[in-house]
């Protein structure tokens, strides 16, 4: 299987001429796909993008999988997400907020909190927006569909912050852990692959992959992990 992988969006368009190429039997999108860094777009860019994707999903539900981020969530959820974090809401399009808060909602279907299949190279792969940390494996497995149940039941819990991030909590949740809580204690059972940390280059390891570069996107085949 060609997987395409798009990590944070965050309104950027380095994705969009990858998309339509017809090799690739699916699409992940990691997440973030508003609250753009300052100078890189606009508010109403932001959303177009996400417009996009959307119908891109609904042109072909199979091929294309949409998981939830941590920027995300708060124009979901603003009450149950948003009271644990306050401040935690960075770049949060307030101007646009019941707008966007609407196309979440009405196509909330659409959308995933982790996804996950096999690989040649790595054997169970499993994708979500921020990884799932040893401290969440206890919580909510390594399942992609006991993770989707279990948030989708629990939404506060998805606003838990560890301290590399400047919360209270030993480890964050599956759209706020931090790539060095995964470098400190690796989850040997998957190879997981996220995006949420920001660096200039992905960091690659044993049992992940972090890959939110800001530009690039990559491609996961039976050759194994491959940046295009």
């Amino acid at each position: 299987m060609d997987l395409l992988i798009i990590p944070d969006v965050h309104g950027r368009r380095f994705w969009i001429h990858q998309v339509y190429d017809v090799t690739h039997d699916k699409v992940i999108f990691l997440g973030d796909y508003l609250d753009h860094y300052a100078g890189e777009s606009t508010l109403e860019q932001d959303i177009e993008a996400l417009e996009k994707i959307i119908e891109l999903k609904k042109s072909d539900p199979d091929k294309y999988v949409l998981l939830l981020g941590n920027h995300d969530c708060p124009y979901i959820w603003p009450d149950e997400y948003g009271k644990k974090l306050g401040s935690y809401w960075c770049r949060h399009d307030y101007e646009n907020h019941n707008k966007i808060h609407k196309l979440f909602v009405d196509n909330l279907d659409l959308f995933k909190f982790a996804w996950e299949c096999e690989n040649e190279v790595y054997g169970k792969v499993l994708f979500t927006h921020a990884g799932v940390t040893n401290t969440f494996k206890k919580i909510c497995g390594l399942e992609a569909d006991k993770i989707n149940e279990y948030f989708s039941e629990n939404i506060s819990e998805l606003a838990t912050v560890s301290v590399y991030r400047g919360g209270e909590n030993k480890s964050g949740s599956p759209v706020w852990a931090d790539v060095y809580e995964h470098i400190s204690s690796q989850v040997p059972q998957v190879f997981q692959i996220f995006g949420h940390t920001y660096c200039k280059k992905p960091i690659i390891m044993k049992n992940f992959a972090m890959l939110d570069t800001g530009k690039d996107c990559w491609v996961l085949n039976d050759k194994g992990l491959f940046e295009v």
